[in-house]
């Protein structure tokens, strides 16, 4: 059964999360400058949106940042503006955009440690392995070469932000997730992985909510449900507005 639900920041963790991200640097910083890849050519390197004085003004007028800037399969606001951001910051400098999927990457690499220290309870040398393995492996390096393509890392630090957060600050993790669901689609399964999540079994959960079932206990379907009830609601509005900004 699985009890630990927050994991304190200690003086040895801040030492582990910075060689963690030292690594995550060492290994990706060298060819940062490299020539640009891919996508990067026709979304970013050929695109004149991005550049545009009112690039974020445009960006939320939703069909006409589609026409300026389509991004097949959908609409994605908060990606793009990532990338207008880099190039009002960096300009045309490759190794600045490639900067950004790096910093986005290590904070992917901090938060799978500190959830499987979460999830563990335990000392906390299987976690960090796991979380430098995630960090060094080679099928992370499409994400941070390729500028364009940083929607998954994106995605992923929504996911992992919800999955730690949802019962210690619920408020703050069902905001991330309604605005991950404009970075990526795909983070709309999270609440699947709520549901499946190992410490709806344990006893230190968050304090149940209102709706939770008269006489049933905290991690039970029904407090379950009523945690997850507000995600529901939530991917259900971004599928109405995404079908009326698409179609």
């Amino acid at each position: 059964m699985f009890t630990r639900q927050s994991v304190p920041l200690r003086i040895p963790d801040v030492w582990r999360g910075g060689l963690l991200v030292a690594a995550i640097l060492a290994v990706y910083a060298p060819r940062l400058n490299g020539p640009y890849l891919w996508d990067d050519r026709k979304f970013l390197l050929e695109q004149e949106f991005p550049r545009l004085p009112d690039a974020v003004e445009i960006l939320f007028r939703s069909r006409e940042y589609l026409q300026r800037w389509p991004e097949w399969p959908g609409y994605r606001p908060l990606n793009a503006l990532t990338h207008i951001v880099d190039f009002r910051v960096w300009g045309d400098q490759r190794w600045g955009h490639r900067l950004t999927n790096v910093a986005i990457h290590s904070a992917n690499s901090l938060l799978l440690w500190r959830l499987g220290l979460s999830l563990t309870g335990a000392g906390g040398q299987a976690a960090w392995a796991a979380a430098a393995l995630f960090a060094l492996h080679p099928v992370v390096t499409e994400t941070i070469y390729c500028a364009y393509l940083r929607t998954d890392a994106l995605a992923a630090l929504a996911v992992l932000s919800v999955l730690l957060l949802w019962r210690t600050r619920p408020k703050t993790a069902l905001a991330i997730y309604a605005a991950g669901l404009f970075m990526k689609e795909t983070v709309g399964l999270a609440p699947l992985l709520l549901w499946l999540d190992p410490r709806n079994g344990g006893r230190a959960q968050g304090p149940p909510l209102r709706t939770t079932r008269p006489g049933s206990s905290p991690g039970s379907s029904y407090e379950v449900r009523g945690r997850l009830m507000p995600y529901g609601i939530v991917a259900g509005l971004y599928l109405l507005f995404r079908l009326g900004v698409v179609f």
